[in-house]
């Protein structure tokens, strides 16, 4: 299957967040999401042929972020995932990694679709 390895990436981040949610661990949890959503990121930048020297989760995300033609609840999301702890009274912060880590995966799924099954099929 074509998703198998961005599959496998993001099984694994999104393990780590439910494991470290069930152990209270607020602040690990936020950083599996991230992962999570830049395994993705770096899955479609490289089915995409881009420059993927930049594979931190928070560089790409952050880079998401820049792109006009992605939808506002996926920046949202991402911005959420990239917000510092130190800012989150000041600037939108996740309270919920694993939905913001959803949002963010089922765009990249998304395009990843619209690459293989263009609009004109």
């Amino acid at each position: 299957m074509l998703f198998d390895e961005l599959h496998n990436d993001v099984r694994k981040e999104l393990t780590g967040l439910l494991a470290a949610q069930n152990e209270g661990n607020v602040g690990k949890a936020r950083v599996h999401g991230r992962r999570a959503a830049g395994a993705a990121l770096l899955f479609w930048r490289q089915s995409q042929k881009q420059n993927t020297h930049v594979s931190s989760a928070l560089s790409l995300l952050k880079a998401l972020l820049q792109d006009n033609l992605v939808p506002e609840d996926v920046k949202l999301a991402a911005e959420k995932l990239t917000t510092s702890v130190t800012m989150r009274e000041n600037a939108p912060f996740t309270a919920d990694p694993l939905t913001d880590a959803k949002t963010v995966i089922q765009f990249v799924e998304l395009q990843l679709e619209k690459e293989i099954w263009p609009d004109d099929f």
